[in-house]
């Protein structure tokens, strides 16, 4: 994905999250890009407060696609472990929407902070929150990038709330092994 088009996708999101009131927060490899170390993502992944059809409707008139040309009434609501997603494309990017209805995902919008990206403002979740999203999904790349984020950001973690965030959402065994396989 070119930078152009990963601004284009950035600027857009926020902009309709902002006309719409919809919160909005992004996650995945951005996040790991300003918490960790920069690294190559070929994907735009956001939790957001539960979608209306006004946010929808935007983004398709932006050019943004549900399920491959499927109207906003019809997209598909994923899962991956529990959390809820839809899937959209914009220019052959995939962006996933990690739809925040638990009280924790609603937590981790109100938790986001603000950073500076690429030349403009963009709401990121937190570090910790972007560390339980990585402990749920639990794949290699999610592995490697809970223990960049540690290392780095060992100092200034609130690791009280991690521990307990990670224990309501049965994922306390798998910080404690990347806690203790990094020496923390």
């Amino acid at each position: 994905m070119t930078q152009e088009i990963l601004s284009n996708i950035l600027l857009v999101l926020k902009d309709t999250s902002q006309r719409t009131n919809t919160n909005l927060a992004f996650m995945g490899g951005i996040a790991v890009s300003i918490w960790a170390r920069p690294r190559t993502t070929y994907d735009v992944d956001c939790v957001i407060g539960v979608t209306d059809k006004k946010f929808c409707d935007m983004l398709t008139k932006k050019g943004f696609e549900f399920e491959r040309g499927s109207a906003c009434e019809e997209k598909k609501i994923k899962s991956i472990r529990g959390i809820k997603f839809i899937t959209m494309f914009y220019k052959n990017v995939y962006i996933d929407l990690f739809l925040a209805e638990s009280e924790w995902e609603k937590k981790v919008l109100e938790r986001a902070k603000q950073i500076n990206f690429q030349d403009t403002t963009i709401p990121v979740i937190s570090p910790e929150d972007l560390i339980l999203y990585k402990l749920l999904a639990g794949r290699n790349r999610d592995t490697e990038d809970v223990r960049e984020i540690l290392k780095i950001k060992k100092e200034t973690l609130d690791f009280e709330y991690l521990k307990i965030e990670a224990e309501k959402l049965s994922v306390l065994v798998f910080l404690e092994d990347e806690l203790e396989s990094i020496g923390i």
